[in-house]
């Protein structure tokens, strides 16, 4: 599923009018880790928090500077 989101800030970065993808989720209040490479920044340990009853995202991050 892909949804537009008007706003993402990921720490100083932020991004306008972009569209993410989410996959099948099992269960509200899920939580993901992953890793990726965004920028020269690693970003290890991201984790996205679905809540959707409520319709919100939470990243939480720890950014590790190459």
């Amino acid at each position: 599923m892909v949804q537009n989101l008007d706003r993402l800030e990921i720490g100083s970065i932020v991004f306008s009018d972009i569209e993410i993808l989410i996959g099948q989720l099992p269960k509200p209040f899920s939580r993901y880790q992953i890793d990726g490479i965004l920028g020269g920044d690693i970003l290890k340990n991201l984790t996205l928090i679905l809540n959707y009853p409520e319709k919100r995202l939470r990243i939480e991050k720890q950014i590790v500077s190459c």
